[in-house]
């Protein structure tokens, strides 16, 4: 317990950092307008452009807007948040679990490239998404598009956001020499992906007092975040527990053959 104190201790500059660029980030997200969040935009309807073969242009003071189909990718659809939930959840570890100063920064940097990398590729999948559920016309009275909309959005930022958990995990038991998480803290570790998306999805609105336009709109969007993250995350980890043992049992019985 003592080492993991001293450890954060250390690491303090480094969160404070991680942090004021989360709040930046934030912020700027907070006040920011279809113009002034091209440089994440532009990108996006680029990329659903190349994939879906559907051409978006520029319109000023909207987003990104597709003329023969009417869509529009607009600043709902930066994933600002899933960049800021990303490089937090991957900056933070790896902080922790790196030793030396310059590998802490280069760990921060790298985290920063690969959250605006994963937010680029996830904000692709999940505007190609919608307009192929949109095109389908699957909804009705007891599930209007907007509903839909929302089911698809979070299942696949959390889905995405656990992916890059398993693989910075990963990463990090390959090139860090700092502690790991043993015992009771790898149970917590595993819960990192739901803590970061519950609180910037649910605690950050809460905190911002989002409640007190729509009670009802609110409530819904608790409701469906929660249902969603929770039960893909469980999912999740019962596939990924299940992998291992086979793993395991193959590897045994290669050991026991040889």
């Amino acid at each position: 317990m003592n080492a993991i104190i001293r450890q954060h201790a250390r690491n303090i500059p480094f969160y404070l950092v991680v942090a004021a660029v989360a709040f930046a980030l934030k912020s700027h997200y907070s006040r920011a307008g279809a113009d002034d969040l091209a440089w994440i935009l532009a990108p996006t309807a680029f990329l659903v452009e190349t994939v879906s073969g559907i051409q978006f242009l520029p319109e000023s003071g909207a987003g990104y807007f597709s003329p023969g189909h009417r869509y529009l990718i607009a600043p709902a659809c930066a994933g600002v948040n899933f960049l800021i939930i990303a490089f937090c959840m991957t900056a933070f570890p790896g902080v922790y679990r790196l030793r030396s100063t310059i590998r802490k920064s280069l760990w921060v940097l790298l985290s920063a490239a690969t959250a605006l990398g994963a937010t680029l590729v996830v904000n692709t999948v999940r505007i190609i998404l919608s307009m192929a559920l949109y095109d389908a016309d699957i909804t009705g009275a007891a599930l209007t598009p907007e509903q839909l909309h929302r089911i698809a959005g979070v299942a696949v930022y959390f889905l995405f956001l656990y992916l890059l958990f398993v693989a910075i995990s990963r990463a990090l038991n390959v090139t860090s020499s700092g502690l790991g998480p043993t015992g009771r803290y790898r149970s917590l570790i595993s819960l990192w992906p739901l803590f970061w998306y519950l609180a910037f999805s649910i605690g950050v609105p809460f905190l911002n007092h989002a409640y007190r336009k729509a009670p009802d709109r609110f409530l819904e969007h608790v409701l469906v975040v929660l249902t969603v993250s929770i039960g893909l995350f469980l999912t999740a980890r019962g596939i990924q527990g299940a992998c291992q043992f086979a793993l395991k049992r193959l590897r045994s019985g290669f050991s026991t053959t040889a």
